[in-house]
């Protein structure tokens, strides 16, 4: 009995190691979201009702190889049904669309940005006094359409904790933390940069 017992525990035990080995060689396999960085450009939305130039900040990812490359090639290089999602503490919290015609699910093969919130142009010199405007998805809704958004005043919450996070059937996800204060400095600067470089 007691030698049954331990064959018991032996074969239970490489049952749940081969589980595991099974789940990181699937994790494994699987292209996955990597963070690029983040962009500043410019948009237009509509504000009380009057469409308004407004910094349309993002975060921008890539689908590469993942973890175990000689793996992952036998795997389609292709995130399906790409995901993104935002938080900002204790204010908002809502899917985010991708910024390319601000679908909130689509394939992406290479890189592509997920809209994390706007800031009025006009105050971005002016931080106190600026609005911060998160995009916010109905219920059963593919595409945003601009109308849908909570605002907030950047002064009092500039220093909430902002968590990003995107994930596909296909591919591994990730996420990013930033204070907002840094995320949106971030957002300002690759703004101001594509702005001299136009110039």
């Amino acid at each position: 009995m007691i030698g049954i017992s331990y064959i018991s525990i032996a074969i239970g035990g490489l049952t749940l190691l081969g589980v595991f080995i099974g789940k990181w060689l699937d994790i494994a396999s699987k292209p996955a979201f990597s963070f690029l960085e983040v962009t500043g450009t410019p948009a237009k939305i509509l504000i009380s009702n009057v469409q308004q130039d407004v910094i349309q900040c993002s975060a921008r990812f890539v689908v590469d190889w993942g973890y175990f490359k000689m793996i992952s090639r036998r795997s389609r290089l292709i995130a399906e049904n790409a995901q993104g999602w935002v938080k900002l503490e204790g204010k908002h919290s809502s899917p985010a669309p991708w910024a390319y015609d601000y679908y909130y699910s689509m394939d992406i093969v290479g890189e592509e940005s997920l809209v994390v919130l706007f800031l009025t142009k006009d105050r971005i010199n002016d931080l106190e006094n600026c609005k911060v405007i998160f995009p916010v998805r109905p219920i059963n809704v593919q595409k945003w359409d601009r109308n849908n958004k909570v605002e907030f005043n950047y002064n009092g919450i500039e220093n909430q904790e902002l968590l990003i996070r995107v994930a596909s059937y296909t591919a591994n996800g990730t996420e990013k933390r930033y204070k907002l204060a840094e995320f949106v400095k971030q957002c300002i600067n690759d703004y101001n940069h594509r702005e001299d470089y136009r110039k």
